[in-house]
C-alpha cells in the first residue's frame, strides 16, 4: 500500500472509530508507515477542563484515544491482525508539566509488535504529548492484548 493510500485509510479509520465528541477536538496530522507512528493535534478545548491531574489520570478519555490511535495503523499495516480483536489491558500515564485547557497539544503515537518465545504476540503502544513549545508534558504507555477469535 502506498503512503498516500495508507494515510487516507488511516484517516478513514480514525474518523470512523474514535468517538465523535473526541474526534472533533483532534486532527490527524501525519502517518509514518515505516516506524508505525502517527501524529495527532489536539485542539484547545475549554470544556475538557484541566488536562493535568495526577499520574495515571487523564480527563475525558484522552488516554484511551492516544493509546488506541496507533491501533488503526497496526490493523492497516498488519494484514494478519485485521480480523483479530485487540484490547488495551493497561495504561500508564506520566506527567511532567501542567497543561491548561486552552492550550493546543500534539500527540505522537507509536505501535510496537513483538513475538514471544512461545509464539504469542505482544503489543505495546506509546504516545508522547507535547505542548506548543515542543516540551513533553506527558507520556502514555499501553500494554495491549490480542484476543484470538
Amino acid at each position: 500500500m502506498k503512503l498516500a493510500s495508507a494515510e487516507k485509510y488511516i484517516r478513514e479509520l480514525f474518523e470512523k472509530h474514535i468517538p465523535c465528541h473526541v474526534r472533533e477536538k483532534m486532527e490527524l496530522i501525519s502517518v509514518n508507515k515505516k516506524d508505525r507512528s502517527l501524529d495527532v493535534k489536539i485542539h484547545a478545548d475549554k470544556s475538557r477542563g484541566v488536562l493535568y491531574q495526577n499520574n495515571n489520570q487523564l480527563q475525558g478519555g484522552y488516554a484511551a484515544v492516544f493509546a488506541d490511535a496507533n491501533m488503526w495503523l497496526a490493523l492497516m499495516l498488519d494484514r494478519s491482525l485485521r480480523k483479530k480483536i485487540i484490547r488495551t489491558a493497561k495504561i500508564d500515564i506520566y506527567w511532567f508539566k501542567y497543561v491548561s485547557a486552552d492550550e493546543d497539544l500534539t500527540a505522537n503515537a507509536r505501535f510496537i509488535r513483538s513475538e514471544t518465545k512461545d509464539d504469542k504476540t505482544k503489543f505495546y503502544s506509546s504516545a508522547k504529548i507535547k505542548n506548543q513549545k515542543g516540551e513533553t508534558v506527558a507520556v502514555i504507555k499501553a500494554t495491549n492484548q490480542l484476543i484470538e477469535e
